[in-house]
């Protein structure tokens, strides 16, 4: 005990100080267990409010992470993603915002072409108008709301939150600017003028924007290959520029982890339906996982950036993954950055996604899609997908063993399964003989057929 009237900053007032905080501490957590935690606040409910606010994963202002109108209190900020992509996977990208709207908060579209350009006459050669513009804006917005309505993409209103940023060089004689010009005209419906920005003014070919290294603005518009067909630095950031619109603030980004996790993908293909009959995915995707990330996905982004056309070789799909500067950007600021892989036939192209090629799957541009669910499945289970995934250092990969393939996650309100092949256990796995937890998992036994031989197309 010490005297009741005692100021002096001794050991004993201060133990005295401490032991009331612990009790107003306890008593605090007591109310808020029963709902009383708005008596503490401005008239009630405001403090719920706050209260609430403050128990997501991350505490962040408006400013910080703007509010969207779908977002959950008790969504884990992970499952509110980012997308990008560049030409088809531009185009990708554009199916993935439109179908998912409601768990977007932001997009970067590098040459890549409008909203069901490959589902309406024309989009494909010889006439080219996901090549080189001339699409009908009228008819594609009445088919967006069409899909909607079928309940096939979320409501486009949701589009309204979201910052989009739309890049196209006009040294990139594969996707014109004009085309680029028709995905700002379509969003336009749906997005206010101050969420959509576009760059169309570098000379960029057909690559994604940095603001710095050798590739200089054009490089590889006609000809050539290696690192500078995948960037130019045309003094433009692009990968900073959305993420910094997306997110409000961000910090500069910093040198990457040397590490990447890959994830055997065709874990989480869908069961098979009668809309799609190949997903042509490619068996592995990477992902790169930030130090801050490492121990937990506790106040952790996630960005999805879908590749171009690329070559059935990891080290040219390695050269893509490590020279957007997303890895560096995701470092500074615990983005964890997924880069799914499509691996495409010779008939839609080397390593394309499906932008428009219905006789593999009618529903490809929908939540119905075999290759979105792949990816959705991917993000639903992210903690578990990561955990599973083995890491590799930069310039190695894949990993040359395979775990027993476990079909996982959305399905499309499917019946039927899709047919995989089962592998050999990796010793990286810590699968315990067992498959992953979900109620929706299911065993597989022989894999789709897939070619491998293929034409490029962009």
């Amino acid at each position: 005990p010490c005297p009741r009237q005692s100021m002096a900053a001794t050991p004993c007032t201060v133990a005295r100080v401490f032991r009331h905080a612990l009790v107003a501490a306890a008593v605090v957590a007591a109310l808020q267990q029963v709902g009383g935690a708005a008596a503490l606040a401005d008239g009630g409910a405001t403090g719920t409010a706050e209260a609430s606010a403050q128990g997501d994963s991350v505490a962040r202002s408006d400013k910080e992470f703007p509010a969207r109108p779908w977002a959950s209190d008790v969504a884990p900020i992970w499952r509110r993603v980012t997308v990008s992509g560049q030409s088809a996977g531009g185009s990708m990208a554009m199916q993935h915002l439109f179908a998912f709207s409601s768990t977007v908060v932001g997009a970067a579209i590098a040459a890549g072409s409008a909203y069901g350009c490959g589902a309406l006459p024309g989009g494909h050669l010889p006439t080219g108008k996901c090549y080189w513009g001339g699409m009908d804006i009228k008819a594609s917005v009445e088919y967006i709301h069409h899909r909607s309505r079928q309940g096939l993409i979320d409501d486009p209103a949701n589009l309204k939150s979201i910052p989009v940023v739309i890049f196209n060089g006009k040294s990139d004689w594969t996707v014109f600017t004009q085309v680029s010009k028709e995905v700002q005209q379509q969003l336009s419906h749906f997005i206010p003028a101050d969420k959509l920005v576009t760059n169309f003014e570098t000379d960029a070919a057909h690559v994604w924007s940095l603001d710095h290294d050798f590739c200089y603005c054009g490089r590889c518009s006609v000809f050539g290959s290696g690192l500078c067909c995948n960037v130019n630095n045309c003094a433009y950031d692009l990968s900073g520029d959305f993420l910094r619109r997306s997110y409000g603030t961000l910090l500069p980004r910093v040198k990457a982890r040397r590490y990447f996790r890959w994830i055997q993908q065709d874990h989480y293909l869908p069961p098979g339906r009668a809309s799609w009959s190949f997903a042509r995915m490619a068996p592995w995707a990477i992902a790169y996982v930030p130090t801050g990330c490492l121990a937990s996905l506790h106040g952790c982004r996630v960005h999805v950036d879908y590749h171009g056309c690329i070559a059935d070789q990891w080290p040219q799909r390695l050269m893509w993954v490590q020279n957007l500067d997303l890895n560096e950007y995701g470092e500074a600021n615990n983005i964890v950055i997924l880069y799914p892989q499509a691996k495409g036939d010779s008939r839609t192209g080397t390593g394309c996604w499906n932008w428009g090629f219905p006789k593999d799957d009618t529903l490809f541009d929908t939540k119905m899609s075999a290759q979105l669910l792949t990816v959705m499945n991917m993000l639903d289970e992210l903690p578990r997908t990561l955990e599973l995934a083995q890491e590799l250092p930069f310039g190695e990969g894949p990993p040359s063993s395979r775990a027993p393939v476990v079909v996982r996650g959305r399905s499309g309100n499917t019946g039927s399964k899709e047919t995989l092949s089962t592998g050999s256990m990796p010793q990286l796995l810590r699968w315990a003989g067992s498959r992953p937890s979900s109620r929706r998992a299911a065993l597989c036994e022989n894999r789709c057929g897939w070619t491998r031989t293929a034409t490029k197309k962009e």
